[in-house]
């Protein structure tokens, strides 16, 4: 893992941007920094939701999702309403 990568990964930057929301890969979680944003108040968002088990996820870490398809957005809506 390059020294980049690391940092973004960890969100280091954050200290100094202070982001109001971030986005964050559905497959890359679980991550204890990006549940520490999300516990702070701020919006998590979820990347790429491709099928139904990136939904079950998504559930879980993030406040929204950003997905390739329709019928998986549509999915979305139900079950974020449960």
């Amino acid at each position: 893992l390059s020294i980049e990568k690391f940092i973004m990964k960890n969100l280091y930057f954050n200290f100094f941007t202070k982001p109001n929301f971030i986005s964050y890969a559905i497959n890359s979680f679980p991550n204890e920094r990006v549940q520490k944003f999300r516990k702070s108040g701020k919006l998590v968002l979820g990347w790429t939701a491709r099928t139904l088990e990136d939904l079950e996820k998504a559930k879980k870490y993030c406040d929204n999702i950003i997905g390739e398809k329709i019928e998986i957005l549509e999915e979305w809506t139900k079950i974020s309403n449960d």
